[in-house]
């Protein structure tokens, strides 16, 4: 067996370990960026300049984040997590060695090589000081990693007519179209008398990034939706819905600082892990679902079963985009409740007292009776 055979299986046992640690990280955190999210999250800004060696700072970002991080919710976790990160981690420093050290058996580079990476690095530094200067605190602001974890401080906001003004709660309303579902978020809102974010979320979203506030509608129910954008090297085009996902990430988390309902945009994942949430989801029979579109849009029955059906598969596709699992999945709810069953004002009464008990405000009201 030749020096070169040795190398190629070396590089396949890295790859296999390093596999592994993509395979988690990315189901952990599923936001474009790649290693540059990884690197971001484990070792902050100084991390995200690793990337000209990916390899070892995702390997090692991996190790980090076991370590600091184990209660971060992964969707695929990978075994002898210790011993696969140090593997990667090994395996990618010896090949970024082979490039560094001559060798008989490495592939190092020649001078003539060098001088491009040179010529690289120079590039790099320089561009990155000239946006830093050029656009300040905007530079970079598309790769960020809302902190799940933040807590909730400070002096609540609430509104006047608040049921509970002492108590922090915050309920999300995922749900079917056609079940009614924002109608009777509304309608949990106002009993409670705190705020309700349905259409709001999309109009801090046009606030924060600027964009057509129709394109970012557009965005706010479909995946894929890219925009333009001028720069010094003339238009550019970037993928809208996955700085809408990250705005409304953003967002939501903001909203949830008081109490209030949130309607869909997979609100229940973002805030997962944020305590005092309740995760409602609303469906109906298909045909109760197609006659309330029917009714609320003034069409006829072809004409609504075919918009329900392009609203249920856009829909299904965002959320399984974002977090990976279908839309109404029952693991990510507390409660999945047939708005048909008792009709939306029942069904709204139902989410009152459920809520209530939920978070021992029951108890408070017959104090305050009392």
């Amino acid at each position: 067996m030749g020096a070169w055979d040795i190398l190629v299986i070396a590089f396949g046992v890295m790859v296999f370990f390093v596999g592994l640690t993509y395979a988690e990280l990315t189901s952990a955190m599923p936001q474009c960026g790649g290693e540059h999210v990884f690197s971001y999250r484990a070792m902050g800004t100084t991390g995200s300049f690793g990337c000209v060696i990916a390899y070892m700072f995702v390997s090692i970002s991996f190790c980090i984040l076991r370590k600091k991080k184990p209660e971060m919710e992964r969707p695929y976790k990978v075994k002898a997590g210790r011993f696969v990160g140090v593997m990667a981690v090994v395996k990618a420093g010896f090949m970024t060695l082979l490039y560094i050290i001559p060798a008989s058996f490495s592939a190092a580079l020649v001078w003539q090589e060098w001088i491009v990476v040179g010529i690289w690095l120079a590039l790099g530094v320089f561009f990155y000081f000239y946006s830093k200067r050029k656009y300040g605190a905007e530079f970079g602001r598309d790769i960020f990693i809302v902190d799940e974890t933040k807590d909730v401080d400070g002096a609540l906001a609430v509104l006047p007519n608040a049921k509970y003004p002492d108590r922090h709660f915050v309920i999300t309303v995922g749900c079917k179209y056609g079940s009614g579902g924002p109608e009777i978020a509304r309608m949990v809102a106002d009993y409670f008398g705190i705020e309700y974010y349905d259409r709001d979320l999309v109009d801090k979203v046009v606030q924060q990034i600027g964009v057509d506030k129709g394109l970012v509608e557009e965005a706010d129910t479909k995946i894929g939706v890219r925009y333009a954008f001028d720069t010094s090297y003339g238009v550019r085009y970037a993928n809208l819905s996955n700085r809408v996902i990250d705005a409304q990430f953003q967002a939501i988390h903001d909203f949830a600082k008081n109490s209030c309902v949130i309607v869909g945009r997979s609100s229940d994942y973002i805030l997962r892990n944020m305590p005092d949430v309740m995760n409602v989801f609303i469906y109906a029979p298909q045909k109760d679902e197609i006659a309330a579109v029917m009714k609320k849009k003034g069409l006829n029955e072809r004409k609504a079963e075919e918009e329900w059906e392009n609203v249920e598969k856009s829909q299904h596709a965002r959320h399984e985009y974002i977090i990976g699992k279908k839309c109404g999945d029952r693991h990510t709810r507390d409660i999945l409740l047939n708005s048909s069953l008792l009709g939306w004002d029942a069904t709204a009464q139902f989410i009152e007292e459920l809520v209530e008990r939920r978070f021992g405000l029951t108890e408070e009201k017959l104090e305050k009776g009392a």
